[in-house]
């Protein structure tokens, strides 16, 4: 869940997700990423260029892994109620927040507290220039320019042992 904004790394987590999927083909037809992109300054050319770009990757990637009608990427851009927010966080196995520049960010915040209430929470991705890096230090603390350690961080996620992601959100909260 990002702001429509070049900080965010979108595009380079779109890149993180390829190389995923190329490293690790298991996980083709299995995992999908769903990336809610609330507009902002869309009157500005910039965005405008970015949104086109991260549309542009996302139906190459859907192309490139497509299988019996699973597609990977899901993009969604818009702003949904609160509730839809929190039952996407309690059911994802991994939040992706790979900023390339950040304040706090709290959607990793939200994340981790929500996770917090299931039995089988999910694992934090998070960029080391997140803001709340500096808090949320049992997340998987990446590099968002590293798209081979974005790759096995989401890999590494996937394959935690239920235990240690308890352990770990525990140690957030």
């Amino acid at each position: 869940i990002d702001r429509l904004d070049y900080t965010k790394g979108l595009l380079l987590r779109l890149n993180g997700l390829d190389r995923f999927l190329e490293k690790y083909p298991k996980y083709i037809g299995k995992v999908v990423y769903l990336g809610i992109i609330a507009p902002s300054r869309e009157g500005i050319v910039a965005y405008q260029a970015l949104k086109k770009e991260i549309a542009e990757l996302s139906a190459l990637l859907n192309k490139k892994y497509e299988r019996r009608g699973w597609q990977p990427v899901y993009i969604s851009y818009g702003v949904f109620p609160r509730r839809d927010i929190i039952n996407f966080y309690k059911h994802a196995s991994v939040c992706l927040v790979t900023p390339r520049d950040d304040g706090m960010n709290l959607v990793s915040k939200e994340f981790v507290l929500t996770s917090s209430t299931v039995a089988d929470p999910g694992m934090l991705v998070l960029s080391q220039f997140a803001g709340s890096a500096i808090d949320l230090t049992a997340a998987l603390i990446v590099n968002p320019y590293d798209i081979e350690q974005v790759a096995l961080s989401i890999k590494k996620a996937l394959e935690m042992e239920r235990s240690e992601k308890i352990q770990r959100v525990r140690r957030m909260v």
